[in-house]
């Protein structure tokens, strides 16, 4: 790979309110050298003229789901508990060209965006298959993305496992419904050992991870098997926890425990295990979570689309926890966009009269939004940084656009400004994925095209299916809505 040297750009750095003026140097997918001042005459190198503009770490993505890419927009005014119903007709009857739409087409966005590697909790309904996750790796191997995939599964169903919910829903003549198949706990600890141990992809770019869906529809068994597989193979977990009151509760009620705790005591909290959400965990669950080194990734643009409440991120970091941040998947949160996602968190930081002290602020949100969700993805420090040795995941931020106009704060600018349209170029590894907005790597026309037909296809074959669940899904939320009101240790709405 030949040697780059972007020069004339100003870095984003911890103390310097306007950045520091500097040259680097790409080589062998790395950061080779940061000149500060400039580099010296001589260098050898392909030049990337970066005047006027600011080079900002890749941005990471610590949460979000390939499959949902195709349905934007589709749940408005939708609970967490009515996304899950409706799980099987926005899923379901994909063929293996558009799952890898799919997941392409958010890989895209995410790097036009200037992120550059993703914590991606793919689902193939109704069972995760080997082409298809290849298909989801081979997208973002295609679009010139890191990820680390970690396809979703559980072995019990959703309606199920909140108590007098499917009872509810036959007494009102819904029945038959679709769900997610499965084997039993064996079936699936199979499917993933089989995942793991055919992974083809290098892990400094494409690694796999371990998807139990949601704790509480996961039985013991599947959850501990997961978590041998996972000490066996050396590789993460990620999944969601307490997400929403609903399942705060129905887990307290139905297991006398919360879910961190059972986590905690079948063995799986530890620095390779990731929460998605966490919003209604309270003091105790915290501290399980740092004790342990265990990772969460708030997902403020979900949490407050779905009306799910708002994480205490404060607690978390006071607590000692890892914290990352993630967008969620596009059919919650609609845009892969993490300049989104930091503002957002900052925000909702904001939200409880809290003193001033306590509020996010834009410097902790990209910390996060960078070597949080890095730590997060099992890369550890090798991304996420501007440093000698790093991966070479770069993007160059247009400091002529207008958010940027006066410059003041650099990284405050960014965060509480910035909206992706001020990404210019993107390096992944020193390969250049974006030039002058445009990506270098994939026929993005194309691409669009497939996937509209794809979404046009699904919406016909679904149309049935999407009827029902529909249907289901408001009679499950207005079912669910009795959990609500129960009391629970953490208060995360604005009204309580």
């Amino acid at each position: 790979m030949e040697r780059k040297l972007i020069t004339g750009a100003v870095l984003v750095e911890d103390g310097e309110a306007r950045g520091t003026r500097a040259d680097l140097l790409m080589e062998g997918g790395l950061i080779a050298a940061i000149f500060r001042g400039g580099a010296p005459e001589g260098i050898d190198a392909a030049r990337f003229n970066a005047t006027e503009c600011a080079i900002l770490p890749g941005l990471v993505n610590g949460h979000l789901h390939a499959h949902s890419n195709l349905a934007k927009g589709m749940g408005d005014r939708w609970t967490l508990e009515m996304s899950l119903t409706n799980a099987p007709w926005i899923s379901g009857v994909r063929s293996l060209d558009e799952i890898y739409a799919s997941a392409a087409i958010g890989a895209a966005e995410m790097l036009l965006k200037g992120c550059t590697a993703a914590y991606d909790m793919c689902l193939e309904f109704p069972l995760p298959t080997i082409e298809g996750v290849d298909a989801v790796a081979r997208a973002y191997d295609d679009v010139g993305m890191r990820a680390t995939i970690a396809p979703m599964a559980s072995d019990q169903p959703f309606l199920g496992a909140v108590p007098g919910l499917r009872d509810h829903l036959v007494g009102e003549g819904v029945e038959g419904l679709p769900q997610m198949s499965s084997e039993g706990p064996e079936g699936l600890l199979a499917r993933f050992r089989a995942l793991a141990q055919g992974w083809r992809w290098p892990s400094e770019k494409i690694r796999f991870g371990l998807g139990p869906a949601i704790p509480f529809i996961c039985s013991d068994a599947f959850l501990t098997g997961v978590r041998d597989l996972s000490a066996e193979f050396g590789i993460g977990i990620h999944t969601h926890v307490s997400e929403s009151k609903v399942q705060t509760v129905v887990s307290g009620e139905s297991f006398g425990e919360t879910i961190t705790a059972k986590l905690h005591r079948l063995g799986l909290l530890g620095p390779r295990f990731t929460a998605a959400h966490g919003v209604w965990l309270d003091g105790d669950d915290m501290r399980r979570m740092a004790d342990t080194g265990a990772n969460v990734i708030h997902n403020p643009a979900s949490n407050f689309r779905l009306g799910s409440g708002v994480a205490d991120v404060r607690a978390f970091l006071d607590a000692g926890v890892h914290v990352g941040l993630g967008t969620d998947g596009a059919s919650c949160a609609d845009g892969l966009n993490m300049f989104e996602a930091m503002r957002l968190a900052t925000h909702a930081s904001r939200v409880f009269g809290a003193p001033v002290d306590s509020w996010i602020g834009a410097r902790e949100a990209l910390q996060a939004a960078t070597t949080g969700s890095a730590r997060a993805l099992g890369f550890g420090d090798s991304i996420g940084v501007l440093r000698e040795g790093s991966a070479a995941d770069i993007v160059i931020l247009d400091l002529r656009a207008p958010h940027y106009t006066p410059m003041n704060d650099l990284s405050a600018q960014i965060v509480y400004a910035e909206d992706g349209t001020g990404v210019r170029d993107v390096f992944v590894g020193g390969r250049c994925v974006v030039r002058e907005r445009r990506l270098t790597t994939i026929d993005y026309d194309r691409l669009r095209r497939q996937t509209q037909a794809a979404a046009d296809r699904l919406h016909g074959a679904n149309a049935q299916t999407r009827a029902r669940l529909q249907h289901a899904a408001r009679l499950a939320e207005a079912y669910c809505r009795c959990f609500i009101s129960r009391e629970t240790p953490a208060r995360r709405y604005i009204c309580e």
